[in-house]
């Protein structure tokens, strides 16, 4: 695993700068993906490229950042990428194609009309749980995972766990994430980059600072691959 690293983008301090971050972020995990993978096109966002973002993602980054796990598929023409976004704190109504309107979400809309929308995916009340869900397909009865898991805590997600990135990478993905994980740390064992995503960007847990990427005292930055 490389030493964490955090952006080095310009030091705004307004809320372009959260929207920037994300966007940073996902040109950088491009860039690396390409680098090993020069035939696949994959589509990012410029730094301009939407004011609606610009306004909705302050409100998401509040308590954790937008978390995407990532799959790519390079040379196979029968198989499509897949873009998974997990948000927390993100209420129903809040985006359009759930009928919101006090904030315009024209490209998260774009991608529900032309993907497929999940109506029975009921999220847990905090984020490790709701994330293991995710990766699992299974219950916090079934996963052991009912509470946050905090940094440097012995546990995590159980390793005997099969989840969705391991699935992917069987049928033929590469797979990389990005944003947060907060899945267990405490073990190489237990970090993204040895349970199925080929690559990392992102942090650890939540609650970071924004501008410092520190938590605890620690910086919790991540790019390993």
């Amino acid at each position: 695993m490389s030493n964490p690293s955090y952006c080095d983008v310009a030091r705004l301090v307004t809320h372009d700068r959260i929207y920037d971050d994300m966007i940073y972020s996902l040109h950088a995990l491009n860039r690396s993906f390409l680098r090993t993978h020069p035939s696949t096109h994959i589509q990012v966002p410029t730094m301009k490229a939407s004011s609606v973002l610009r306004l909705l993602l302050p409100i998401l980054f509040l308590d954790c950042w937008l978390t995407n796990l990532v799959a790519f598929e390079p040379t196979a023409a029968s198989k499509t990428n897949i873009v998974y976004f997990l948000i927390d704190d993100l209420g129903f109504a809040d985006c359009g194609f759930n009928g919101g309107t006090d904030i315009r979400t024209p490209n998260i809309d774009k991608l529900a009309k032309e993907g497929a929308v999940l109506k029975s995916f009921y999220v847990q009340p905090v984020c490790s749980p709701t994330r293991a869900a995710l990766m699992t397909g299974r219950y916090a009865t079934h996963t052991g995972v009912y509470n946050v898991v905090r940094p440097g805590a012995p546990w995590g997600l159980p390793l005997a766990e099969r989840i969705l990135p391991q699935a992917l990478k069987e049928a033929g993905y590469s797979t990389a994430i990005c944003g947060k994980w907060h899945l267990g740390e405490f073990e190489s064992a237990y970090q993204p980059t040895k349970r199925g995503f080929d690559r990392q960007y992102g942090h650890m847990f939540g609650a970071l600072d924004y501008f410092t990427h520190v938590r605890d005292g620690k910086q919790d930055w991540m790019q390993c691959s």
